[in-house]
């Protein structure tokens, strides 16, 4: 009978890992890459575990799993390479906060496009972003009818993308809240990569 082992899963990530070496931040689809390869290099071992020959266990022992590094990085990335809110409390508390300035503010602009004050001011019905803030249409003739920011202008000129003053600050709370997210994504990407660099020299022997 034939032995049979798969390496199915493992990933060339060695310049990944070249980069983490020389103090670089990998991509989180990159950190599942090494999430991926270090779980087959664990089912490859445990193979060959199974398996008589001094050869094979040569083999084995230079396999590097890394068993915590993959199951923290699982833990902070999804299957489409996206950080989870399970990466930091901190990331966690962040998009908490996040969605839901997202949502008041959402819900206020959509009060006013159904008020029945700006029954002919509003263009399309519709909440959108420019400039990184929520703003509604307004047609360009009616634009004295609503206090606020003029962010944008349709081709035509015919219609104004203004953010209200009414939800300037909640604006703001949101635009806060989506920056600290970006710089706690940023921190744990560095922190996931620094725990590459650690073994990114057994790692590169096990992918070898």
């Amino acid at each position: 009978e034939q032995a049979q082992a798969s390496i199915g899963g493992a990933r060339d990530v060695r310049g990944a890992l070249e980069r983490a070496r020389r103090g670089g931040r990998l991509t989180a689809q990159e950190l599942l890459d090494v999430a991926e390869t270090c779980r087959a290099t664990g089912l490859f071992a445990a193979r060959l575990s199974a398996w008589k020959g001094t050869h094979l266990a040569d083999v084995r022992d230079s396999l590097d799993p890394a068993s915590e590094l993959r199951e923290r990085i699982e833990r902070s990335v999804d299957e489409n390479g996206e950080l989870l809110d399970t990466a930091s409390a901190q990331l966690a508390a962040i998009r908490k906060k996040l969605r839901t300035a997202q949502d008041r503010v959402r819900e206020r602009l959509n009060a006013m496009l159904r008020s029945s004050d700006l029954v002919g001011v509003i263009g399309e019905a519709i909440v959108t972003v420019r400039s990184g803030r929520y703003v509604i249409p307004i047609r360009a003739e009616a634009k004295g009818r609503v206090k606020g920011i003029v962010h944008d202008q349709s081709a035509s000129g015919a219609t104004l993308f203004i953010e209200p003053l009414t939800v300037v600050e909640l604006n703001n709370t949101w635009t806060q809240a989506t920056l600290d997210a970006a710089r706690e994504e940023e921190r744990i990407l560095d922190e996931l990569s620094r725990m590459v660099e650690a073994r990114a020299e057994r790692l590169r022997d096990s992918l070898q």
